[in-house]
């Protein structure tokens, strides 16, 4: 499944700093995820999930993060069958 999201994948800068974690090896997550302009943080890490939403970019377990793709999977198969 990780090779699926490889073509998407995008590299930073690591410019931004970001003091938004309980945990301060996080907040180079949280930066990351908002100079790439991404919607979710996929982890199981307590401390980032306890942030839940930081400027838009979303905290999500990976169990809620397969969901949405099998969702977004089905609208695509609708639409293109219509």
């Amino acid at each position: 499944m990780l090779e699926s999201f490889a073509g998407d994948s995008v590299l930073v800068p690591g410019k931004l700093a970001v003091k938004a974690s309980r945990d301060p090896d996080d907040d180079k997550f949280l930066a990351a995820a908002i100079e790439a302009k991404a919607r979710y943080i996929v982890t199981g890490d307590k401390d980032l999930l306890d942030v839940k939403s930081y400027r838009r970019v979303r905290m999500i377990r990976p169990r809620a993060f397969l969901k949405i793709l099998q969702e977004s999977r089905r609208s695509r198969k609708k639409l293109t069958y219509n």
